[in-house]
């Protein structure tokens, strides 16, 4: 069962670093890591998943500490991590990966309004029927129509969010932040 997006934003939201701070943070981090990596970037790795709720072993972790082995269940939950935040889910943490870890949305998204038509749209139409704010029976194209758009301004609406059926940073971070919780809750896509 999805959680309404409006539920998710009741719930206990996690503070935002600064950009400053994020940049910062970013460049200490920089480093691309990849299974079978250890030391203190993947302890850091390991405790920026905890914060988003997507390591899968993270009792376990908080109890024993956290090893600073990037094993399996790491790789894993950098995957669910990056498909959340809408990047290629390869496991291999890079600056885009880095970059949305610390500000906890996605990165680099399009804005989207009624009339685009490319391959963004099609993304945005199916993370819209994963949120089951579009009709399942919508047909996925590259075109932002107006129930597309109707579907935009519902999730704007329940975020608490100015409804103007673009798609924009914000709206991201929502439909973010809506599959994520939707898989804490125990969904899938």
């Amino acid at each position: 069962m999805l959680l309404p997006i409006s539920s998710i934003f009741d719930i206990a939201t996690t503070d935002i670093s600064t950009s400053t701070e994020m940049e910062a943070d970013t460049l200490r981090c920089s480093a691309m890591l990849v299974q079978g990596d250890n030391g203190a970037d993947v302890v850091e790795l390991q405790r920026l998943l905890l914060r988003w709720s997507v390591f899968s072993n993270y009792r376990q972790s908080v109890v024993e500490g956290l090893s600073g082995y990037f094993d399996e269940a790491v790789r894993t939950a950098v995957e669910t991590f990056q498909r959340t935040m809408f990047l290629q889910p390869n496991g291999v943490v890079g600056t885009l990966t880095w970059r949305s870890l610390y500000t906890g949305a996605p990165i680099n998204m399009p804005t989207l309004q009624l009339g685009d038509q490319n391959i963004e749209v099609s993304r945005l139409q199916k993370i819209l029927m994963t949120t089951t704010d579009l009709p399942s029976d919508h047909i996925i194209s590259s075109t932002y129509d107006q129930v597309t758009e109707q579907a935009v301004r519902h999730v704007q609406y329940q975020a608490g969010l100015s409804v103007n059926g673009r798609v924009d940073a914000e709206t991201w971070r929502a439909l973010s932040r809506a599959i994520a919780y939707s898989r804490i809750a125990g969904n899938k896509d």
